[in-house]
This record gives C-alpha cells, sequence and structure tokens, in this order.
C-alpha cells in the first residue's frame, strides 16, 4: 500500500485524532473501548498513512489496520397544514421523507472556501444568541447543487446564533467504526462556516442507524421487538446502535449538543422491519420501551466520547396531536421510573440532559392554544420532577402554500411564537423554525404543500429571496433585513 503524509492526502488532524484516540471496537461489536484498547478504524477513499503512522485505509482494502490509542495527529415526516382553510392530509414516505435521502452528488463541493483555508482572511464574527436558531438540512441542500456558502450567510445575515445540523450517521459512517471520508469533511466545513457567521450552538441530529452484519437490512429506520435477552436481536442491535453514536460524538467533539432522533413516536421514522411490506407498526408503547433503551444506550455513548455534551431527547412530533407527545413521554418516564431499561437506571439524566418536541399545528393558529399546548408537554417532565431540564423546541413552522398572503400572515405567527417563547415559555432553551429554504424536491414524498415551510424561495442554484416570514423572524432575531435579498438574482418571480 502506498503512504503519504496527512497533508498529502489532504486528510485533517482532527480526524486522525478521533479515529487513533477515540474510535472502538470492530464495526458491528458496539462495546466502547476503554482508554487502553485497541481500534480498528476505517476511512473510506484514502488508503494512506498519517504522519503520526496511523494508517487510514481504503475501502478497497478488507482489513482494517489496528490504532492505538493515544496517537496524536426536512425533513422531517410529511406533516398536515392548513392553507386558506385546506388541511392537506400526511402521507407516508418509506425514505422517511428526509431531504438527505437523495442521492449524493458526485459534482463539486458548493461550499466554497468556509473552511480553515479561508477563515483567517474574515474578521471574526461576535458569538450570536443561542436561542434564535433554524433548522437546515445543509446535505440536502449540497445534494441539489445549492450554494450552501451563500446560504450560511443567509444564517448569518439572519443572526441566527442556533442551528439544527442534520448529520446522519449512516451518511457519514459507512459502518459502526468506518468512516465516509467525503462526507466527514464536508460537515467539518459546513460546522466551520456555521461558527465562522457567529454561530455558536450547533445541534446535530441523526435518526438512521446500521444493523449489526449478517441481518441483511437496509432499512435504517427500522428496529427489532424490544427484548431484555442478551442474546436477542434487540440487545445486538442496540449494542451497534451505542458504537455508532461513540463514533459520531468521537468525530465531531465541536458538537456540543446531540439530538439523538426525530419524530421517533411515528410509523415512518421507527418501525420494525418489513414495515412498508406488512403495515404493521409498533405499538406507542413498544416504541416508548425501544426509545427509553435508545437513548440510554446514545447517552452512555456520547458522554463517553464527550462528557460535556448535551443529549437531547428525540424531537416529537405532533402526530394525532400534542396529546400524543404527552403520552408518549410519560410512558418513557414511567419506564425509566420502573427500572426495567437502561441496565436498570431509574435516574432520567442517564437517558437525556434536555427535551425536544416539534409544535406543528395543524389548524387555525392561535398562540394562545399554542402556548397551552406545549404547557401541557411541559407538565409531563414537571410531574416526573423534571421541570428543571430545558426545552429544545426542534421544529415548527408553517407552509404558506406558495401564496404571498398566507406567507405574511405566517409570518406573524413566527413572530408571536417568539415573543411567548421568550416571555412567557421560560423553560424554552432554543427554537428551531423549519426551516431555512423551499425545496421542491419535498413534494416527493411530502406532497406540493411540502415545499412551502421555508424561509427563502430559490431562484436558482446561487440566488435566494427573503419570504415574508424570514424578515419576520429577522426582525425577532435582531438581524439584518435590508441584506437577506443580498442573492435575490434576476430571475425572482414568485410563484414560478
Amino acid at each position: 500500500m502506498k503512504r503519504m503524509t496527512i497533508r498529502q492526502i489532504c486528510f485533517r488532524t482532527a480526524v486522525l485524532a478521533a479515529a487513533a484516540g477515540m474510535l472502538c471496537g470492530c464495526a458491528g461489536t458496539g462495546h466502547p473501548a476503554s482508554p487502553t484498547d485497541e481500534l480498528s478504524v476505517t476511512v473510506s477513499g484514502t488508503g494512506q498513512t498519517s504522519e503520526t503512522g496511523t494508517t487510514i485505509l481504503d475501502t478497497k482494502d478488507s482489513t482494517a489496520v489496528p490504532v492505538t490509542n493515544g496517537s496524536t495527529a426536512e425533513e422531517t415526516a410529511p406533516r398536515q397544514t392548513e392553507t386558506s382553510g385546506t388541511t392537506v392530509p400526511e402521507t407516508d414516505a418509506p425514505t422517511g421523507g428526509n431531504d438527505t435521502d437523495k442521492p449524493d452528488d458526485t459534482s463539486a463541493d458548493t461550499s466554497k472556501g468556509t473552511s480553515a483555508e479561508t477563515s483567517e482572511e474574515k474578521p471574526p464574527v461576535p458569538a450570536k444568541d443561542g436561542f434564535n436558531g433554524i433548522c437546515f438540512a445543509v446535505p440536502g441542500a449540497q445534494s441539489r447543487g445549492l450554494d450552501t456558502d451563500r446560504l450560511f450567510d443567509l444564517v448569518g445575515a439572519m443572526n441566527a446564533g442556533a442551528f439544527r445540523n442534520w448529520m446522519h450517521a449512516t451518511e457519514i459512517l459507512d459502518g459502526p467504526t468506518e468512516v465516509n471520508k467525503k462526507q466527514y469533511e464536508r460537515q467539518k466545513k459546513y460546522i466551520a462556516a456555521l461558527r465562522e457567521r457567529g454561530v455558536t450552538k450547533i445541534v446535530g441530529m441523526s435518526h438512521y442507524w446500521f444493523w449489526p452484519e449478517g441481518y441483511d437490512c437496509s432499512d435504517h429506520g427500522a428496529v427489532p421487538y424490544w427484548s431484555s435477552n442478551p442474546a436477542s436481536d434487540f440487545r445486538k442491535w442496540l449494542e451497534v446502535y451505542e458504537q455508532t453514536w461513540y463514533t459520531m460524538a468521537s468525530l465531531f467533539p465541536e458538537i456540543g449538543y446531540w439530538e439523538i432522533g426525530n419524530e421517533f413516536n411515528m410509523d415512518s421514522f421507527l418501525h420494525p422491519r418489513n414495515y412498508y411490506s406488512t403495515k404493521t407498526p409498533f405499538t406507542l408503547d413498544e416504541k416508548a420501551q425501544i426509545v427509553t433503551e435508545m437513548c440510554f444506550a446514545a447517552s452512555r455513548a456520547i458522554h463517553k466520547a464527550n462528557p460535556d455534551a448535551t443529549v437531547i431527547f428525540p424531537g416529537m412530533a405532533p402526530e394525532g396531536g400534542f396529546t400524543v407527545m404527552e403520552k408518549f413521554l410519560d410512558l418513557v418516564y414511567c419506564g425509566i421510573e420502573s427500572g426495567e431499561y437502561g441496565n436498570g437506571s431509574t435516574d432520567p439524566d442517564d437517558y437525556f440532559d434536555a427535551v425536544a418536541w416539534h409544535c406543528y399545528v395543524f389548524k387555525k393558529f392561535d398562540i394562545e392554544k399554542w402556548v397551552g399546548y406545549n404547557n401541557a408537554v411541559y407538565a409531563v417532565m414537571q410531574k416526573h420532577g423534571e421541570g428543571d431540564k430545558r426545552v429544545f423546541l426542534t421544529e415548527f413552522g408553517f407552509s404558506n402554500g406558495g401564496k404571498q398572503a398566507a406567507d405574511a400572515e405566517q409570518g406573524g405567527y413566527l413572530t408571536q411564537i417568539y415573543e411567548a417563547c421568550r416571555t412567557r415559555m421560560t423553560y424554552v432553551d432554543s427554537v428551531y423554525p423549519f426551516r431555512l429554504i423551499e425545496d421542491e424536491t419535498a413534494a416527493s414524498w411530502g406532497g406540493t404543500i411540502e415545499i412551502y415551510y421555508g424561509m427563502f424561495r430559490v431562484f436558482g442554484l446561487s440566488e435566494f429571496g427573503a419570504k415574508e416570514k424570514a424578515k419576520a423572524l429577522c426582525r425577532c432575531y435582531g438581524g439584518d433585513v435590508e441584506s437577506l435579498d443580498m442573492y435575490i438574482g434576476d430571475n425572482s418571480v414568485y410563484p414560478r
């Protein structure tokens, strides 16, 4: 095998440090390594060695070389929404309805100069308020060929200091301990770009996972039925799940917040094998059992890699109303208190450090009702002695259906929500409106209505125009409204 220095293969020291000092075990074992363990890591697309002697293997090699520790070196499922009094029914999507579920774009990277190469050329941006967030599936925009560097500029112009970042383990990794170099480096660039623009709070979110070797399951949202038997399929799967989270948190120590899933109370995001052929889902109780175990495993893995990280309970969806989220969260807390899960731990802190839910409403918006719905979910936390934990509202928003009048009205709704969260819902840590841009590809899994949740219109690969929703949110965040149309271009016709 040809050996070269790390500079020659353009592979960051960070990943080598992470691989050498943090990753653990062989693919599929699921056992976090102790500081003295030897570990095997495969990084696809290199076949090279670092200056420290750490060997990074190409995927054409069938055997990973041992690396000793101590070396230096939109997603979201379809929703119902109301536009002009019409309720759009939810549809099911085998892919889970995430706009990163698209074939990877093999063209040139559209994030231009946002990594270390250009960071010294830009003046430092003051840290921004971590309460003010936005949702944006960057890999989805990348796969569409959009200019992600310009989109990050718009995040900065809005004065957003928090960002929910889609970081699917099954894209960044090729296996529980196998790093996909291309996707890893892209994520590093995204994170660096956000920090350059003053974003202080990046929430990494993944809701896909691997199965153990030999199970031949390509459905990354499928899970075995819960079992306490150590030899069961579920326990074998859970080991791999825990290993995957350890790898992710080790590779990205700069991520201080991890949301360990998305809308797991919905069938499309958590289901048994062969769900799409049998149409047999888990019951809500079965989901709560599984999610409780997933939280313990993920939290243990993430805190092992990064003790200071905040682990956020997977954002729940109001499918069937907010009362379903209340029931689901209560089931999880009751499961923790029973001592039957998480190796017997009855301490919720061993499962998650904060809670998240998605506060969409599918009827005519009323701020008083909306606040009441959220307070009712928070009351479940208080009931179980968890009122001191912070809440991340990691998705909410409105689709204007391509209608400008609806867009302006919804800008008012977002203003009311922001003011309520700031002044009345004091348990809220941060808010993440869904989503930064319109996405025409979302129509394939969520219908035409799914396109128009975006804050910005997409007129071309590098041309974006602010909707009234974006301007309203920008005013709330104290951003620069006048600069939101800096990339509007010459083809800014709306609707298209």
